[in-house]
Order: structure tokens, then sequence, then C-alpha cells
């Protein structure tokens, strides 16, 4: 939610894991992206929005892994 206050993006999970470019829309992404660390896959959202690219929201078939998760102290 502060996501998409701050950003002004309407793309409701911008965290996912899951990200598709074109291979012309990820170079003019990945050359601006500031962002390394958690983040970063909201930056790509917005640089892509600002260059005005196509930007869709799709759901895909996602497994979850319990051992995999984000460490908010030290992330």
């Amino acid at each position: 939610m502060y996501a998409r206050l701050v950003t002004g993006l309407t793309i409701a999970d911008t965290q996912c894991g899951f990200k598709l470019f074109t291979h012309e829309a990820a170079k003019r992404i990945v050359t601006l992206q500031r962002v390394n660390d958690f983040g970063f896959d909201m930056e790509q959202l917005f640089l892509a929005w600002k260059m005005n690219l196509s930007v869709a929201e799709v759901p895909v078939r996602w497994n979850h892994d319990a051992q995999t998760k984000v460490n908010w102290l030290m992330d």
C-alpha cells in the first residue's frame, strides 16, 4: 500500500519475484536502476511506468517455499 502511495503505481503486488521484460525494455530499465537490494523490483516497475512502457499484472501459478523468507531486521 505504501509503495503505491509513494510511487503512484497501480500494481497490487510490486514485489512479487516474477517479472518479464522485453530485451529492449530490460536494457533501458537496468541502465537507470539504482536500488540493488530489497525494493529493486519496485524501482523497475516505477522506471517502466516513467518511460511509458506497457505494464500488466498477470497472475501466475506460484509455489510457496517455506524455507525462503525476508528477514525484515537484516534486509
